[in-house]
This record gives C-alpha cells, structure tokens and sequence, in this order.
C-alpha cells in the first residue's frame, strides 16, 4: 500500500482470500455469499456417497467459521480421500493449510485445483496471497489478474499499496466496489488506508459501512478484524 504520504498508513499483513465457503446450493442460501449458518434440511433422504461428502463439506466450512482450522483440515482431508478431485475441498484446505502457515502444502492444493479449474477464482487469490506472502509480487499480480473478480481488484490495490504506488489504490478499490457493491473489504481496504493518512472522520465512516455489509454477509473474518480496530487509532 500507500508510502507517499508523511504519515505512512500501515500496509495489511495478508491479501484479501475469499473465506472456506460451501457452494450455494451446498449452503442453502442464494448467491455465491453463504450465511453463517446452515438453513434447516427436511427430513433425510437414503444416504449416497455424495451425501455423505456434501455433510463433510458442511461440517468442514463450519469448523472454519469457529476458527477450529486442525478440525477443517482433518474433515477436508477426509473428503479428498474419499474424492481426490473434490474442487472445494481442494481450495478449502489450500486456504486453510496457508492459514496455519503450512505454505508449501498450501501451494500444492491450490495449483492441483487450478490444473482441474484454471479459471477458479478463489483459488486464483489465495495462491495469489499466497505468493504475495512469501514478496512474489509480479507473480501474485499474474495471479490477480488472471482471477479479475472484485476480490482480485481489492487485492491488487493492497499489492499496489505494498509497492508504494498510492495513485493506484483508490482506483483499484473503485473498480472492485463497481463489480461488487455489497462488498466490505473495498470499505475497510480505503478506511485503513485514510486512517493512516490522519483522515480518521473519514475512516469512521468506511469502516461502520464495512462492518453493516460484513454483518450482512456474515462475514465472521472480518467482523473480528473489525473489533480490533474500536476506539481512536
């Protein structure tokens, strides 16, 4: 992020990854932002081995939510024995294991689950935070701009941020609310940013839109980060 400015605004530690998530028909919501919890199921049918693996899929993403990240790693391996090529499963614990700071294996699921799905954005940004971790900066931008989704645009700007290059910045921010408006993290990325440079009115007022949409989302990742952020900075 930003340098240019006296008062340098702090450069996040970690690119925006989207979070374990089960597809939405998996979920039982609508959209591609699942809920924080699992809407109730009528009574169940015979049990099938894809049954079986969609529970395991459940139990992972909500073992994720309650930050029991060995539990998810257990139960996502559990679902790769039974069904190596499981896309989810694959991007899930990529995420997860780079979360423990595992990186290679971390780096192994992710590129596996590109081979099956190369345009898979998820797994695009987190192997694009991935390389941004470890200071691969040109390579986590190829990665960004591969995926091209608003979770890539608000990635790029933090990579741009890291670099020094602020002019940059709000416009990649810009271009990520436009592809999603219901987004927090173009919010909390710009309310960081101005909080940095000393405009703190400002910075109040992105980050109690961001915490109205993460709530919204049920983005319980952020709503923590949120919480550490309360009182003057």
């Amino acid at each position: 992020p930003v340098r240019s400015s006296p008062e340098e605004p702090r450069v996040p530690q970690e690119a925006k990854e989207v979070p374990p998530q089960p597809r939405a028909s998996e979920a039982g919501g609508e959209g591609g932002s699942p809920e924080p919890k699992v809407v109730p199921r009528g009574r169940p049918g015979p049990r099938s081995p894809r049954r079986d693996i969609e529970e395991l899929l459940r139990e992972a993403w909500l073992a994720v939510e309650r930050q029991e990240l060995e539990e998810a790693l257990r139960l996502y391996s559990l679902i790769l024995r039974r069904d190596p090529r499981n896309l989810e499963a694959l991007v899930n614990r990529g995420v997860v294991l780079k979360r423990l700071g595992r990186l290679q294996k971390a780096e192994r699921d992710l590129r596996r689950a590109l081979e099956i799905s190369p345009r898979e954005e998820t797994a695009l940004n987190a192997l694009g935070a991935l390389e941004m971790e470890r200071g691969r900066l040109a390579e986590a931008e190829e990665l960004f701009r591969r995926a091209g989704d608003a979770t890539a645009m608000v990635n790029l700007a933090l990579l741009y941020w890291r670099k020094g290059e602020g002019d940059k910045v709000f416009e990649l921010l810009d271009r990520a609310t436009a592809l999603d408006p219901e987004d927090p993290y173009p919010y909390y990325y710009r309310a960081l940013l101005l909080k940095g440079l000393g405009r703190r009115a400002e910075a109040e007022v992105l980050l109690q839109k961001a915490q109205a949409l993460a709530r919204q989302r049920g983005d319980v990742e952020l709503l923590r980060r949120l919480g550490g952020l309360k009182g003057p900075g």
